[in-house]
């Protein structure tokens, strides 16, 4: 049973892991952006390689491989925590599973705003108020028809006011505090987000418009370190990232990149 990303490299689990295309998946993208920062640009880039080769298909949206995974056509993928408790609880428990790799898994908030030119500003105001208090936030993780639940369905998601997890309910569907979980590995929200449209198309060009080539070579020989492969150094992808709103220079990056991929593996 895999317990970290890189376990997911592991040539027993061919055909067993189903993925998404980061182009049409946020959730995808986040996923790849952790493996690549908390395992290291190289690694991570090899690691990615090795769950290609390892990989059914890639999905052209996060939810497909889930579905897929509660169906039994595959048995692993990459998943939001909200998305894999959901599809746990539609399953249950004696089928499903949700694994957070040790030290790296990241956290990271979802937004709530209100426009400057919002029509109706005070109740918008007060819609805001009530998400961010007590009640509203314990709306989240506690189950349907639970005292201080959802009335209609569960959310699955993690309260983002730190008082709510002291004490913990015992009938909540998370039994941890994520304010007292350490990340160990690093994670640079602001560089993900500076490369993200450039990763999404990198990953694109070299694995996912690739997956047979590479699959063929992975099965040929599982080694994840010849057959593991960085296509551009860090470095060097951190000073054309900025240029991707250029789409001549885009275009023939992607066809750069996706012909050295095929040169690598063999097509």
């Amino acid at each position: 049973m895999p317990t970290t990303w890189a376990d997911l490299a592991n040539p027993k689990l061919q055909e067993r892991i189903e993925l998404a295309d980061p182009r049409h998946s946020g959730s995808a993208h986040t996923a790849y952006e952790i493996i690549l920062q908390t395992n290291g640009w190289d690694k991570g880039w090899k690691l990615l390689t090795a769950m290609t080769g390892n990989a059914r298909k890639f999905a052209i949206n996060s939810s497909e491989p889930l579905q897929d995974v509660k169906n039994g056509e595959a048995v692993f993928t990459s998943a939001i925590d909200f998305y894999g408790s959901k599809a746990i609880a539609d399953a249950g428990k004696d089928k499903l599973g949700y694994i957070e790799p040790k030290g790296q898994n990241i956290l990271t908030a979802d937004p709530i705003a209100i426009l400057p030119s919002a029509p109706n500003s005070k109740a918008a105001q007060e819609f805001v108020a009530m998400v961010m208090s007590p009640a509203g936030q314990k709306l989240w993780f506690l189950p349907k028809g639970s005292e201080g639940g959802p009335t209609n369905a569960e959310l699955y998601r993690l309260p983002a006011l730190p008082s709510v997890y002291e004490p913990i309910p015992k009938d909540a569907y998370v039994q941890t505090d994520p304010y007292k979980t350490a990340t160990t590995a690093p994670y640079d929200a602001a560089k993900a987000a500076g490369r993200r449209r450039a990763l999404d198309d990198l990953i694109g060009s070299v694995l996912v418009d690739n997956i047979n080539l590479v699959k063929a070579a992975w099965k040929k020989n599982p080694n994840l370190d010849a057959i593991g492969y960085v296509p551009i150094g860090e470095a060097e992808f951190a000073k054309i990232a900025p240029k991707w709103d250029d789409a001549s220079f885009a275009n023939a990056t992607k066809s750069k990149w996706n012909a050295a991929a095929r040169a690598k593996f063999g097509g």
